[in-house]
This record gives structure tokens, C-alpha cells and sequence, in this order.
């Protein structure tokens, strides 16, 4: 054996002495490091597994039964080809919300944004619709908030907005611990359509990691208020329930008087989608706007 031999089995020698004694200390490194890396990625990869997984549940479980509760009046193709391109004026607004109400639903829920607008104002078609909102009675508009951090602070805004906040809530501070965001900013109807509407709700969609919407948020907290979101107060309207009876208790839970409506710890509520695009019944607002189908359609129903 020369020399270079030698050299050779006595460095591997020591180095096997060496794995040996540090060995326990490699591996808390290493254990460490992996930690470090799946929290500074916040576990990105591990959701996203779970998200797919989810949605693959979806495929397998197939479409289910969407009952008949809740039908979509369509502001389509049709309409707009038929009616004119949207934005519609107010007073076309206020004949459909007419015709529709004649037709007794439960629930109407105007799904677009109604601030105030200087030329529908002063033209008096806001008033119209104004009017044909506090004649059916049973109107819900939609409420937006801004979430940035930085550069805003509480707008003001009407009381008629506080008529839509939340009475009924047994711990006030820890609802606010637990809120994992609060609004800066709302953006609200003008403010007669607010006064005239049964109710207002909010409207933000909460994404996941791949922009797809698989929650719905429940609360939101915004100038020492909290504020419940649009589908929880169709839900309430529904079933002739007063805000009062829309009950929040600690540790995500919420009660529509008797019946619980379980969250996560951000209160989000995992929605459960039925099927594809469609799976609702959907009708055209021109067929309503010209009397072409009957209006039985939307009795005792959330449009």
C-alpha cells in the first residue's frame, strides 16, 4: 500500500468517524431547514394539493339536486340585443323590478352596483326606481368593500347602512380578534336606493391560490361594525327572519335563529357547488319585460 493509499483510507476513515458523531445534528439541520422552507412558503404546495383534491371531489360526487327555491332572471344576450346594451337606465330598472314584483317572489336581489349618478339622479329615473324598490318591499342591493392596508381610513356613510349590521353578536371582541380582515373603504347604492331596499349585504369574493372561488366570507368588519354578507341576508329574508334573529357566537359559529351555519376559523363558509353553469333555472329579463313566459315562474321564490 504507498502512501496515497493510505491518505485515502484514513481520510475516509475519519470522515466516517465524523458522519457518525454529527450525525443527530445533520439531521436537526436539515429537519430545520424543511421546516423553514414550508413556512415561508406558507405550505403553498400543500393547499393547492388540497384545493385539486377538493375540486376532483366535485367530479366524482357529480351534479345534485339544486331544488327549486332559487331561479336567476338573466340580464342576457337576448336582453341586451332586445332592450340595449347595460347599463340600463333606471326606468327600465324600475319596470322590470315592477313586473317582477307583480309576480310575488320572496326574494328579489339585484346583482349590480347603484351608486349615485348625477344624470339618472336629476332626471328623476333614479326616483323611479326608487319608487318600484320600496313598493316591492323585498329588494336586497349589494354592498363592496375595499381591503387595502395602506392610504385609507373609514369613509362616512348613511345610517341607513347601519340598519344592516349585525345585532346579534355574543362576544364583540373576539369577533374582532378572529376577523382575519377588516375593511378600509365600502362603496354603497345611493343613498334613497339604500333607504328603499329591505336589506343590503356585501359582495366580496374571497379566491384561493388559483383564483378560483371555493368559499363564501360570512362577516365583515368594518368602522366597529360587522356586516353579513349578501347570501345571508337572502337567507334571512327567506325565512321571515329580523337581523335580530341572525345570531354570531364565538369560534365561527352562526345561527340563522334555529338552523347553524358552520365556517371555518375566517368564517368562511366551503361552498357547495351543485354543478356546472346552468345547473339553476335561468330566464331571460327580456321574455319578463315582454310578457312572453308566465310569471308563476317566480312565485314565492329568491330571484
Amino acid at each position: 500500500m504507498g502512501l496515497k493509499d493510505l491518505f485515502q483510507l484514513n481520510t475516509k476513515s475519519a470522515f466516517s468517524d465524523w458522519t457518525r458523531r454529527f450525525s443527530g445534528v445533520i439531521l436537526y439541520i436539515l429537519i430545520t431547514f424543511l421546516v423553514m422552507v414550508l413556512y415561508l412558503d406558507q405550505q403553498s404546495w400543500l393547499e393547492k394539493f388540497n384545493l385539486k383534491f377538493q375540486d376532483l371531489g366535485y367530479k366524482f360526487r357529480g351534479k345534485i339536486d339544486t331544488g327549486n327555491e332559487l331561479v336567476i332572471l338573466a340580464l342576457d344576450r337576448q336582453s341586451l340585443d332586445q332592450y340595449g346594451r347595460w347599463p340600463w337606465s333606471r326606468d327600465k330598472l324600475a319596470t322590470l323590478v315592477e313586473k317582477l314584483s307583480s309576480a310575488n317572489p320572496k326574494v328579489i336581489y339585484l346583482d349590480f352596483y347603484l351608486p349615485s349618478d348625477i344624470v339618472e339622479d336629476t332626471s328623476g329615473r333614479t326616483d323611479l326606481l326608487t319608487g318600484a324598490i320600496r313598493n316591492a318591499g323585498n329588494v336586497i342591493l349589494p354592498l363592496y368593500f375595499n381591503f387595502a392596508e395602506v392610504g385609507l381610513t373609514p369613509t362616512r356613510y348613511p345610517d341607513i347602512l347601519l340598519s344592516s349590521t349585525l345585532k346579534n353578536i355574543q362576544d364583540r371582541e373576539e369577533l374582532s380578534y378572529d376577523l382575519p380582515f377588516k375593511a378600509k373603504e365600502v362603496y354603497y347604492p345611493g343613498q334613497t336606493l339604500a333607504e328603499a331596499a329591505c336589506a343590503l349585504g356585501y359582495v366580496n369574493q374571497v379566491r384561493d391560490l388559483d383564483k378560483k372561488v371555493r368559499h363564501e366570507s360570512m362577516i365583515v368588519a368594518y368602522d366597529d361594525n360587522y356586516y353579513p354578507s349578501v347570501c345571508l341576508q337572502i337567507a334571512r329574508r327567506y325565512l321571515n327572519l329580523r337581523m335580530e334573529d341572525l345570531k354570531i357566537e364565538p369560534g365561527g359559529k352562526i345561527y340563522l335563529k334555529d338552523t347553524f351555519i358552520p365556517t371555518d376559523n375566517k368564517w368562511r363558509f366551503l361552498i357547495n357547488y351543485d354543478g356546472p353553469q346552468g345547473s339553476f333555472k335561468y330566464y331571460s329579463a327580456s321574455s319578463l319585460l315582454d310578457g312572453s313566459f308566465s310569471s308563476d315562474l317566480f312565485f314565492r321564490k329568491i330571484v
